[in-house]
């Protein structure tokens, strides 16, 4: 089961369903979206460790083992916040060496958002503030993931111990972020970067 957030962020990928295609490079993966639903010929995942999931390669993402111009689409969706490294520069600057010109690049980021890790969840952006991470890449769009309804069921799953009866809400909790849309208050932000 996944948060409202992340059901919100799946939605918001699947209007990018043309531009999230062929080889997919899934950094912090594998992640939770639908695989099936896109035209890609393969997926690999990297991560840090595979100490919960199961990665197909074990790297840092500021030193990755594939050639140049390897990959036509990157994920980069709810791993960022929890980065070790504080050079984003570096990351992000790995992730656009191995995408292929005219390929995408999917980057989330938390604002408004319950602390998921205490130890590990360390960035949190604005708007404004991510901008300035991506100055150097072309940003091709900027979409909001959640306003108030998000938040709220981030919060209430937290403190309900991750209850099933939360998640069983998810319309209410649609229906909230619906009628709540506000670009000063979201839960954080899709960036899509292109090559």
């Amino acid at each position: 089961m996944i948060t409202q957030k992340r059901f919100f962020l799946k939605k918001v990928l699947k209007s990018y369903k043309k531009f999230i295609k062929g080889y997919l490079l899934d950094v912090g993966g594998p992640s939770n979206f639908d695989k099936d639903y896109y035209n890609l010929s393969s997926c690999i995942s990297l991560n840090l460790n595979d100490l919960e999931v199961k990665t197909n390669v074990i790297a840092d993402v500021e030193e990755m083992p594939f050639a140049n111009n390897t990959f036509d689409t990157i994920l980069f969706v709810e791993a960022l916040p929890f980065l070790k490294v504080t050079n984003f520069e570096k990351s992000l600057s790995e992730c656009m060496r191995v995408l292929k010109p005219g390929g995408f690049i999917f980057v989330s980021t938390l604002f408004t958002h319950i602390i998921a890790e205490e130890d590990f969840d360390i960035h949190r952006h604005t708007k404004t503030s991510a901008k300035q991470l991506f100055e150097k890449y072309k940003i091709f769009e900027i979409r909001e993931l959640g306003y108030l309804g998000s938040f709220l069921h981030s919060y209430l799953w937290e403190i309900t111990n991750k209850s099933k009866l939360i998640l069983w809400c998810r319309p209410f909790f649609s229906l909230i972020d619906k009628l709540t849309v506000n670009k000063r208050f979201c839960s954080g932000h899709l960036f899509v970067l292109k090559k």
